[in-house]
């Protein structure tokens, strides 16, 4: 019995038999690597014109970090779900900003401006 029957007759057992509508596949391409997940975004980023160079991606541990700017909030979703459906990612962190007059900050601004310690009193 292949892999994805066998998931499938559990899952029936486990639901007392309701109807199971099955998306899963089974990969044996081996473990995906972070680098494996940034190749992949950033591939799919870069084809979409109104993303591309305009989104900086850093994966670590599955988790997709997104920041940079774009014009608008449908943009930020579409990067999101881009990211998202990306193999071996398992989260999403999305700070990328909206709008022609938001500031595009780097990783480095973002921390300072978080934990405001920069300068001793």
């Amino acid at each position: 019995m292949d892999e994805l029957k066998y998931t499938e007759n559990l899952l029936n057992a486990l639901t007392a038999n309701k109807k199971i509508e099955m998306a899963v596949s089974v990969s044996t391409d081996g473990a995906v690597t972070d680098d494996d997940s940034l190749l992949e975004v950033a591939e799919e980023i870069a084809d979409n014109p109104e993303l591309k160079d305009k989104i900086n991606i850093r994966v670590n541990k599955g988790k997709v970090h997104l920041s940079g700017q774009v014009d608008q909030r449908e943009l930020k979703e579409e990067a999101e779900n881009t990211a998202a459906k990306a193999r071996g990612v398992i989260a999403v962190e999305n700070q990328i900003k909206v709008g022609t007059n938001a500031r595009n900050e780097g990783v480095d601004d973002i921390f300072h401006s978080q934990v405001r310690n920069d300068e001793e009193e």
